[in-house]
């Protein structure tokens, strides 16, 4: 029983802390964003383009880079 509660502990930290992630990675994008606006249209333009890049993307560079720091 007490393996179970554990378990269970470990899976609610990780998922806190992928959520955590999740809303820091949002709040940096929406601040870039911002600061895009304060931009001229081409530049606004590249500015947006690259604050586009989705969470999913971000956390698959994030971990190549990581992985390349280990090796």
């Amino acid at each position: 029983m007490r393996g179970i509660g554990l378990c269970l502990i470990i899976l609610v930290m990780a998922f806190l802390q992928g959520c955590t992630t999740r809303m820091w990675y949002d709040g940096f994008k929406q601040a870039q964003a911002s600061e895009c606006s304060k931009l001229q249209d081409r530049e606004r333009e590249e500015c947006l383009r690259d604050a586009g890049v989705s969470y999913d993307q971000y956390q698959r560079e994030r971990n190549e880079t990581l992985k390349k720091d280990r090796d």
